[in-house]
């Protein structure tokens, strides 16, 4: 904690006088007041002062009485901050203003604040409305985006729920399903970091993770589906009665580009080309011709007659739902699909894995058919080469991402290894 005070000399009066405005800073948050006092610039004399060893540069006037009465403000903030480590700037304005009363100076009227807000979205709606005038057109569209593209994810978030797991998880949606430059995503983090800061300065309660997001992507675990939960999801019953929720449109077109998606390895942004396929075959094997929009290259990605017979069944008479809808009706087709398994899903921060477990229904992304794809292919023998061309990888770095042993490769590759050892079959030293 820090208490400061500085003269303004771009206000001094007729008589030549400037007023004496202070300041408090602890843990990132800062409170300026006016103390009712005034100096002239001439009497406002710098000291050196040694505490702790040391030695620092303060100012204070010539006017004893004028000291005497900053050094109670000083001793006053100094106080509160004994008794509460972290105290609100509330409590610290009315420390000074109980301190200005007792001088006989009239504390500053203060200027009128809207009343806290609980919820995350209407503080959106009212950080909009109050820095918008200043900010430029483009700021706006930007802080809209990022408006949408959080609550798209959850619908129901609030303040508490702004944990770095949760934060990172935002980004690592935005990057992976919704396909952002990586521009994008800086500018969609940074407005939400001015979000958070300016609550935090209006007194609204929130984790403090919001400093340590970082537009960069870190290490993550996410879940995939086994080739029998993608059977399952295939082979789900989208439509039961026509007043059942499951008669959704949308719902069924979800499952028909998701199930796709699992086993082309297709993004979002290119599943519009399952409406129209180009279909070829090569070597007896039907394969889809597919664009990579991203590398912005062709690619024959084999399809198993499963596959091949469904793309080919009933398909949508539209394009893929938006990707701020895509995800929650994801989860509704897994949880029909009854995809109950138990998974973990988080990101590496600090050296440590902020994660959380769950049925694979809620923790399951529109990215999951993607993850899956890659993790499959990989796990049944396919060349890590091989699987970036398919997926349109434009570094092999991340291809390896979707590289998985399982537990029963792990223990076989393992018990091998100490036969090879008992037997004196590994070469010496």
């Amino acid at each position: 904690m820090e208490v400061t005070f500085n003269l303004r000399t771009d206000r001094a009066d007729n008589s030549g006088y400037c007023p004496i405005h202070g300041r408090v800073c602890w843990q990132s948050r800062k409170v300026r007041f006016s103390t009712r006092l005034s100096c002239r610039p001439a009497d406002w004399q710098a000291v050196r002062v040694t505490d702790a060893g040391v030695e620092t540069l303060r100012y204070q006037a010539a006017d004893r009485g004028v000291n005497r009465k900053l050094s109670a403000l000083e001793t006053a903030v100094s106080d509160l901050f004994a008794r509460s480590a972290s105290p609100t700037p509330e409590a610290v304005r009315a420390a000074v203003d109980e301190t200005l009363q007792r001088f006989g100076l009239t504390p500053a009227p203060a200027s009128p604040r809207p009343s806290p807000v609980q919820s995350l979205r209407d503080f959106f709606a009212r950080y909009r409305a109050e820095m918008g005038l200043a900010r430029s057109r483009s700021w706006h569209g930007n802080m809209v985006a990022a408006e949408k593209k959080l609550f798209a994810l959850w619908p129901d978030i609030g303040f508490a729920d702004l944990t770095i797991s949760r934060l990172n998880e935002w980004k690592a949606y935005l990057m992976d399903e919704c396909d952002l430059s990586d521009n994008t995503v800086y500018n969609y983090v940074t407005m939400l970091h001015s979000l958070c800061d300016y609550a935090e300065r209006s007194g609204i309660d929130l984790p403090r993770d919001w400093r340590w997001l970082s537009a960069s992507k870190g290490d993550s675990i996410r879940p995939h589906l086994s080739e029998e939960e993608v059977r399952r999801v295939f082979q789900a019953e989208i439509f039961t009665q026509s007043r059942d929720y499951r008669s959704d449109p949308c719902l069924k077109a979800t499952r028909w580009f998701f199930a796709l998606a699992c086993r082309t390895g297709l993004r979002h942004v290119d599943l519009w080309q399952l409406l129209s396929p180009r279909l070829v075959k090569i070597d007896g094997v039907h394969c889809l011709k597919a664009y990579q929009q991203k590398v912005g290259s062709d690619v024959a990605i084999p399809l198993d007659e499963e596959t091949h017979e469904f793309l080919l069944s009933l398909p949508p008479r539209h394009k893929p739902p938006g990707i701020d809808v895509y995800g929650p009706y994801v989860r509704r087709v897994a949880q029909i699909a009854g995809l109950d398994r138990s998974v973990t899903s988080g990101t590496l921060y600090g050296r440590k894995m902020q994660a959380e477990t769950g049925p694979l229904h809620t923790l399951i992304t529109g990215h999951t058919a993607r993850h899956t794809f890659g993790t499959l292919m990989l796990s049944a023998g396919l060349s890590v080469r091989a699987v970036q061309i398919l997926m349109g990888h434009a570094s092999i770095s991340s291809t390896e991402k979707y590289t998985h042993l399982s537990d029963l490769t792990l223990v076989r590759q393992t018990m091998d290894a100490r036969r090879k050892l008992a037997m004196g079959l590994t070469p010496g030293p």
